[in-house]
């Protein structure tokens, strides 16, 4: 692929995509340049080109502080979480039983409405692998969609789940107050990973928030319909606003 860039009037290249990589990385050009592709025919942003677009997740592994990191950005469709789904389980398996969850929705615009249920999917490879702590960095109302109710179906009563709205705020969390503690504690479970990454009881809801939703409690399936119900119109609330 040849790119040409154009830069204060001036028309620069051809580059490959590796060079064109090197010029952004050096400060040369910057992502909102135009470029085009067919021959100067056409332009558009750098960034909007296939191989320059902004990832719209990301899973990274710190298998020293047997931590796990999604982190999210722009408009996020159900295709993506659905990849980030199949990442995520490619990356429980270089982490022991009792590791900490970091997901940051700072620079999240928009999910979808269709994402709940690969959320809950991921969610529930968490749990299965050990999860022992998850933090969530959303700055603002907003961009929770409804993730403390999923939570109450997709994780074990034994997880500890915070919200802050800074990153600084997450790290000094992980560190001092919950995960850096637990990594210290005696393993409850298996130290093999085949064996550890067995499914955990987890919270019963219908015992949990029933009380206070319904005079008698309905049984647990009409109840997660219920809040999927609540989480999708919410989800779609924020999408119209």
């Amino acid at each position: 692929m040849k790119i040409y860039v154009l830069k204060d009037g001036l028309r620069y290249g051809p580059y490959s995509i590796k060079e064109l990589r090197q010029q952004l990385d050096v400060g040369l050009f910057k992502p909102t340049h135009f470029a085009s592709v067919d021959d100067c025919h056409s332009w558009t942003e750098i960034n909007r080109l296939p191989k320059f677009a902004p990832q719209a997740f990301r899973v990274e592994v710190d298998k020293e502080r047997n931590l796990l990191l999604i982190s999210y950005r722009g408009r996020i469709s159900q295709n993506d979480v659905e990849r980030c789904a199949e990442e995520v389980g490619h990356a429980l398996t270089k982490l022991d039983f009792d590791f900490g969850l970091l997901v940051d929705f700072s620079k999240l615009e928009e999910m979808d409405l269709s994402c709940a249920s690969a959320v809950a999917k991921i969610m529930d490879l968490c749990d299965e692998a050990g999860v022992a702590i998850v933090v969530r960095v959303i700055p603002k109302p907003k961009q929770d969609i409804g993730l403390q109710i999923m939570s109450l179906f997709h994780y074990g009563n034994d997880v500890w789940i915070k919200t802050c709205t800074s990153m600084d705020e997450a790290l000094r969390i992980l560190g001092q107050s919950g995960h850096k503690e637990m990594a210290q504690k005696p393993k409850s479970q298996p130290s093999s990973n085949k064996e550890a990454r067995k499914p955990r009881g987890r919270a019963k809801p219908a015992e949990q928030v029933v009380r206070c939703m319904h005079p008698t409690p309905p049984d647990a399936a009409g109840l997660r319909s219920d809040l999927m119900a609540h989480i999708q119109r919410k989800m779609l609330e924020d999408k119209c606003r």
